[in-house]
């Protein structure tokens, strides 16, 4: 059995996989019903991820609520705690899921569930970090963004006054870890899948998108 750290806690952010309302930008290739099979196929590859990696308590931050059937069933299989996110925008909501856990544990990994290349040593890179004095880390993304931030303390301003989901959220990030005079790293680029041309490493024989026991038909135009 994996040993649990109690020190440290792993918050994972997702959106209910509802058809029409969750990775939209892949509904053209894959269609309402398969966009949802692989945002749910993302969500259950990052739950299983983290809880078998044994570095801190899983915490499934759920929007818009998480007392869909589907997150409640997470909770039952996984054995982690819901959240409701709260905030006005994307940097408020994990400013108070960053807040609420750093209440109880001494550090926090934060990541979404759209890099299914993140795994237990990844996240144990950033734990190291911290573990050896970093003030932050940061997973970047390719698009500009990033896929993990791991924080010993809260800083709301970190969140504040950024351009989510744009190309300039990692700089401007920076540049808030800058000026709160932090000492952090950054680990390796790793991919998010939110695009057709993000699914390129899923993609197997036939033109089928496959993850863990999921496997997705990319839809067939004209």
């Amino acid at each position: 059995m994996t040993q649990t750290s109690t020190n440290s806690c792993i918050l994972v952010f997702a959106r209910t996989p509802i058809p029409g309302e969750c990775k939209t930008r892949l509904i053209p290739v894959l269609g309402k019903d398969g966009a949802t099979k692989l945002h749910t196929a993302m969500i259950q590859h990052t739950l299983v991820m983290t809880s078998r990696s044994g570095l801190g308590q899983v915490q499934l931050w759920c929007t818009p609520s998480p007392q869909h059937p589907f997150f409640i069933a997470c909770a039952n299989q996984h054995s982690l705690s819901l959240h409701q996110q709260t905030g006005h925008d994307l940097g408020a909501r994990m400013a108070h899921a960053v807040e609420h856990a750093l209440q109880q544990y001494q550090w926090v990994i934060l990541i979404g569930t759209d890099c299914p290349s993140l795994d237990e040593n990844y996240l144990r890179r950033a734990r190291d970090q911290l573990s050896s004095g970093c003030d932050a880390v940061i997973g970047p993304a390719h698009d500009g963004g990033y896929t993990l931030i791991a924080l010993r303390q809260s800083v709301p301003a970190i969140f504040q006054d950024i351009e989510w989901g744009t190309e300039s959220v990692l700089q401007q990030t920076r540049q808030r870890l800058s000026k709160f005079n932090f000492h952090w790293v950054e680990l390796d680029k790793r991919h998010d899948i939110d695009t057709p041309d993000d699914l390129a490493p899923l993609i197997t024989a036939n033109d089928v998108v496959t993850l863990g026991a999921y496997q997705i038909p990319i839809k067939v135009s004209g």
